[in-house]
């Protein structure tokens, strides 16, 4: 249990054969109001440096965005690459697309907007190095909203997330398709077998190509 979750379990599936990682967290929330909740995936890259996915591109947070602009939440397509010399790593979140990256930086949300108003609120913008590090947190639910959201939010809530560590040169076709992967898996369907007078063309065991 966690503050205003009086429920919280995360499960950990690994594979055989399959280098790829399954996280879940499944929360059961109460009525607590004013909270921002956010799942921390602290990969051991103190000098990570982030590749986002982002429709139609690909984009480095510290680098790719207009000047004074603010990197606190970014939203994500489909996966987040880190890399740190020779060391990699994919993340992918099937559920929730905003992330802080590096640390968990304060939220930029308005005073006009906020019940609350967080510290650091008047900082700059990162600079043009950051964010850098090996941490990713994703913001799961935010309810320090005075408008017209929902300060409160309550009931089961489930996140899942893919993983994979040390993905070779991890370049950016093998990031997409780690991504399209996790994201839009094959699907099973039904459909009408082999009957008199017509036999399928597969043999009793096979690959799919």
């Amino acid at each position: 249990a966690v503050h205003g979750h009086p429920q919280a379990e995360v499960t950990v599936a690994l594979w055989a054969d399959d280098p790829v990682i399954e996280v879940s967290l499944a929360l059961l929330k109460d009525p607590t109001p004013l909270l921002q909740v956010s799942l921390a995936f602290p990969f051991a890259l103190a000098g990570g440096r982030f590749t986002c996915d982002t429709p139609l591109c690909l984009y480095d947070p510290g680098q790719d965005r207009l000047p004074g602009a603010f990197a606190n939440r970014l939203t994500v397509q489909n996966w987040v690459r880190i890399t740190e010399g020779a060391a990699r790593a994919l993340w992918c979140s099937l559920d929730a697309p905003v992330v802080s990256l590096g640390r968990l930086w304060p939220p930029r949300v308005s005073p006009a907007h906020s019940c609350v108003c967080p510290p650091g609120l008047e900082d700059g913008p990162q600079g043009p190095s950051e964010p850098r590090g090996g941490a990713i947190y994703s913001c799961v639910t935010y309810n320090n909203l005075g408008t017209n959201f929902a300060v409160s939010q309550s009931g089961p809530l489930l996140f899942r997330y893919r993983i994979q560590p040390d993905v070779g040169d991890a370049d950016a076709g093998a990031s997409a398709r780690f991504g399209s992967a996790a994201t839009a898996p094959l699907q099973t369907v039904f459909t009408q077998g082999a009957s008199a007078g017509r036999q399928g063309s597969l043999p009793p065991l096979g690959g799919l190509l």
